[in-house]
Formats: C-alpha cells, sequence, structure tokens
C-alpha cells in the first residue's frame, strides 16, 4: 500500500477479498479497479470508473461515503477498518441498510475494542483508531507513520515475550519416578489403598490391622501389635 501511494496511486478499496498472502509470506494488495491517480498537481486522472461514490460500503472512508475528494488518507482509513476487524472479529461500522451504513461511518463512533479484546496494549488500540477519525488531517497522514508504529509494537512484544521467558524458574530436580502421594483434604478420607496406608504407618516389625478404633467416629485407626518372636532352635 506504501508502493501505490509512493506512486500517488489511491486504492480506494482496501478491504480482505483485496489482500492475499503470498507463499512467502508477503501480504499483497490485489484489485486496482477502482484506483486513481494524483497528478502532482490538483487535478486527478480517473484510471477506470467515473463515479461520486465508489467502494465497499463497510470500509469506505467518510469523504468517500460523501462523495468527495479523496486521497491516501482514504485508504488509511480502509486500513484502520481491516485492522478493527481483524482485532476483534467484526465491522466497526455495521448495519442491515447502505444509507444507515453510511450514516454511522460519517457520524458515529465504533464500539470500543477493548470491549471484545481486553488484552490489547493500549499502543495498538490507539494506532487503530488514529486510523479511524472521521477527518483525514486527525488520522495519520502517511501509511509509512503507521508502519513505524506497528514495528515499535512488535519490537516492544517479542522483547516482553523473552523476558518473560528469561524469568521462568527453571526445574532442575529430578522427578520422582513413582506416584507422589497426595494429602487428602481436611474433612475427606483418603482414596489410597488401606494396604498402603498401612505399610506407612507400621515399622517392619510389626503386623497392622485396619479395625476401627472405639475412640474415633470420622475414619478408622491402624493398630499396630508386636509380631511374635521365632525362638532359635538348636
Amino acid at each position: 500500500l506504501a508502493a501505490a501511494h509512493d506512486k500517488r496511486i489511491v486504492h480506494r478499496d482496501i478491504k480482505p477479498e483485496n489482500i492475499m498472502v503470498r507463499k512467502d509470506g508477503i501480504c499483497q494488495v490485489m484489485d486496482f479497479g477502482l484506483a486513481k491517480l494524483r497528478s502532482s498537481g490538483s487535478k486527478i486522472t480517473r484510471l477506470t470508473k467515473e463515479g461520486s461514490t465508489v467502494g465497499t460500503a463497510g470500509y469506505m472512508s467518510p469523504e468517500q461515503v460523501q462523495g468527495q475528494d479523496t486521497d491516501h488518507r482514504s485508504d488509511i482509513f480502509s486500513y484502520g477498518v481491516l485492522l478493527y476487524e481483524m482485532i476483534t472479529g467484526r465491522l466497526p461500522y455495521r448495519s442491515e441498510h447502505e444509507a444507515a451504513l453510511m450514516y454511522s461511518i460519517i457520524n458515529e463512533e465504533p464500539d470500543p475494542i477493548e470491549k471484545y479484546r481486553a488484552d490489547l496494549p493500549p499502543v495498538l488500540v490507539n494506532l487503530i483508531l488514529r486510523a479511524l477519525e472521521k477527518s483525514p488531517n486527525d488520522r495519520y497522514q502517511s501509511i509509512n507513520e503507521m508502519v513505524i508504529e506497528l514495528r515499535r509494537l512488535q519490537k516492544q512484544s517479542t522483547r516482553v515475550s523473552r523476558t518473560s521467558m528469561a524469568s521462568m524458574p527453571v526445574q532442575t530436580a529430578t522427578p520422582p519416578s513413582g506416584p507422589v502421594p497426595t494429602a487428602a483434604p481436611s474433612g475427606v478420607v483418603s482414596s489410597a489403598p488401606k494396604a498402603a496406608a498401612a505399610a506407612a504407618a507400621c515399622s517392619p516389625a510389626a503386623s497392622c490391622s485396619s479395625r476401627p478404633a472405639s475412640t474415633s467416629r470420622t475414619s478408622p485407626a491402624l493398630r499396630c501389635r508386636p509380631r511374635p518372636r521365632r525362638s532359635a532352635r538348636n
């Protein structure tokens, strides 16, 4: 898009259908059927269609909707609509009727982006909102300004991601090979086998039984009694 603007070409129909991702990952703007060429002076040479209002309704700028003279800043507005849709999954201006949609583009503000994506950095939110300003003078004055802001945001995100990874604790202890015993919640009888509990509570020189103790009403107690010794034989 910046390359087209450098050639004084205004696309006038920026929308998802006209942006293709090549196999090498580069996004390419397609379909310049509504484009117009602005000469060095104020005179405008139309490349294709004639008409006061051309474009796709949901992506047109306010000046484009009203049939006014448009320049590259109209594409910046449409690009802001595209970013809003990419982030939130919906268009900033919506209506079932074209007249109501055009009124919304000219007079109404879109829903706050935070309503749909509260996790976004404020820098990205402000970038999209600035691109959607009603007046061309309040928007970015060139697409390269947006590119600089987006690259700066990308660097910040990468730096934060690396810092987060570096601050993560590294586990050096070898995990146990067998199952790790866990304590039962308060008031709940453990579901571990009684044999395992008995083995943990009694010494090797004792035999164990799991008969309930008369003094306990909530859980069985393990009773251990000495194992009788065998007499030595001559």
